[in-house]
């Protein structure tokens, strides 16, 4: 995992004034494409380093989010690359790394990234299951994920790949094998994400319709902490669970798992499922089970849930949990 704090450019209105050409059912090109100013160029990674050069701790990781970097003009990426290898060779950053669709991953992007030595490669994999990918219109199969990241890691870039839980046609156990797959494909880093509902989107509609049932709360916290056990059981270091929470995202969600704790919510079901083993294995009536300092909230849980869920299924225990 790397020790350094990201420093994220986005590149979304880089891809102006052409378009995706894919239709993924949850995306909202509209705002992908025509919100975001300008295209992102190398005076802006320039500014962008300047800024980050008066905080405290080491240099931080260029990190190109916000779109599919190996889509953008070449000469565009070349742009970017060029000033991003430069501030790493002056010190002013320690790696870069690109965020990617698994569509651009041939080998002649890769290589272009290589030239410029990019560190870690992050794609877009969403789901391994046909079923949904056919159904959120992600425009490859999965053989052909599967294929792209082992020409990631051939490349030699350190693979992280992200997913979304609760797309259309998934259920608790696809978005785990998705995870399982991931955690056996080289990927060293992932990131978690639930599926919202965007207006004017493609899944809006298909929610008005009764064709998708967004994942409540509970449920997208259970299938996010799945996957993270499973990653993390493989080795796998999740940088991530849940989208940061701005206006803007709150003004386009119409429906779906919104929150912008969802990650310490998840870490608080890991806690609990542990507490439930600890439990059930434990002799007597009383278990104290001691934890590092800021990990006690988590086990206590969000509003003191997970000791009251503790409590109703097993009334007679006597749980105590202490810093230590």
């Amino acid at each position: 995992m790397s020790r350094h704090r990201i420093l994220p450019l986005f590149i979304t209105g880089s891809h102006r004034p052409g378009r995706c050409p894919l239709s993924c059912v949850y995306c909202d090109q509209a705002l992908m494409l025509g919100g975001a100013g300008s295209a992102l160029s190398a005076e802006d990674v320039r500014v962008a380093l300047r800024s980050a050069a008066g905080r405290a701790g080491p240099a931080p990781e260029i990190g190109f989010y916000g779109g599919t970097f190996t889509g953008l003009a070449p000469e565009l990426q070349e742009e970017l690359l060029t000033a991003a290898a430069a501030a790493v060779r002056r010190g002013e950053a320690a790696s870069v790394r690109v965020s990617t669709h698994p569509a651009w991953c041939g080998d002649e992007a890769l290589a272009r990234l290589a030239r410029f030595g990019v560190a870690t490669v992050e794609v877009g994999v969403q789901s391994l299951d046909e079923r949904v990918l056919r159904a959120s219109r992600r425009g490859v199969l999965a053989g052909e994920i599967e294929a792209a990241l082992a020409r990631v890691v051939a490349h030699g870039f350190r693979l992280g790949v992200q997913t979304m839980v609760g797309l259309p046609g998934s259920d608790r156990a696809s978005d785990l094998a998705t995870a399982t797959r991931l955690a056996d494909s080289g990927a060293r880093l992932a990131r978690i994400y639930p599926t919202l509902v965007l207006r004017e989107t493609a899944l809006a509609l298909m929610t008005v319709r009764g064709e998708y049932r967004p994942l409540a709360l509970e449920e997208a916290v259970a299938r996010a902490a799945d996957q993270v056990a499973r990653f993390e059981a493989r080795g796998v270091t999740v940088q991530r669970i849940g989208l940061h929470v701005d206006q803007a995202l709150r003004r386009a969600v119409v429906a779906g798992p919104l929150d912008e704790s969802l990650g310490e919510r998840v870490r608080g079901e890991l806690a609990f499922r542990r507490l439930t083993r600890l439990v059930q294995e434990r002799s007597g009536d009383e278990l104290t089970v001691r934890v590092a300092p800021r990990e006690r909230s988590r086990y206590v849980g969000y509003r003191r849930e997970n000791l009251k869920r503790i409590g109703s299924m097993f009334p007679g225990v006597k749980l105590r949990i202490i810093e230590g």
